[in-house]
């Protein structure tokens, strides 16, 4: 985010259609390697966050947390995927939207956050983080949308693919026994593997891919 956000400012500001194209390009590629580098991630976290946790610290704080690393988990990738239309936000000279947003955020999260602690305790405020993240992100979306409309297939992809990744964290949530986590994770992992290096990476991403890895070739 850091090298996307002087990339974008430098296009934007001419301001012409050729421009606009290119930043549309910029924020669909960007999103791609967000979501791409952080859902098998945070899948993966979902998937083994009992595991995980009554390996570190026992089984009964496994049994009250683990649900709680479940939905931060999914909470995790709204929020890095909110990173993006920020980003585009800020480089076209409307900074102060989002600091808006976030002021009229700051009460009801704060109210939503203090009712949840109370009545559900640690997993009821993880809960309440996750949609203020996806909350925040729908509303940064929706303005990226509106300044560079050239963005919106790139986001209804993206929306397809949070369907999609929605789905698979309730699956991760069902799953028992840590042979089946492991069968699930073996298996996701080769398919969206295969799914991005064919469906997503353009050819030139897969050469670039082979060669830093001292691979060579042109598959």
């Amino acid at each position: 985010m850091a090298v996307l956000l002087p990339a974008q400012s430098t296009v934007l500001a001419v301001g012409n259609h050729h421009d606009r194209e290119h930043s549309a390009r910029l924020f669909s590629k960007s999103l791609s390697y967000i979501f791409i580098t952080l859902f098998p991630l945070v899948l993966m976290i979902s998937v083994f966050s009992f595991d995980a946790l009554n390996l570190w610290v026992g089984e009964e704080f496994a049994e009250n947390g683990y649900l709680v690393m479940q939905w931060l988990a999914v909470g995790v990738l709204f929020y890095g995927l909110s990173l993006v239309p920020f980003s585009l936000v800020q480089s076209a000279e409307h900074p102060d939207w989002s600091a808006k947003l976030h002021m009229l955020e700051l009460p009801l999260y704060l109210g939503a956050l203090w009712w949840a602690l109370l009545e559900y305790g640690i997993l009821g405020a993880a809960v309440v983080w996750t949609l203020r993240a996806l909350i925040d992100a729908l509303a940064l979306y929706a303005m990226a949308l509106f300044l560079i409309p050239e963005c919106r297939a790139s986001t209804v992809r993206l929306g397809f693919a949070l369907l999609s990744a929605i789905s698979l964290f309730f699956l991760a949530a069902m799953l028992e026994g840590l042979l089946y986590k492991i069968l699930f994770a073996l298996f996701f992992l080769t398919t969206f593997a295969l799914l991005v290096w064919y469906r997503v990476f353009e050819q030139n991403e897969r050469n670039w891919l082979l060669n830093s890895l001292g691979i060579g070739g042109n598959s």
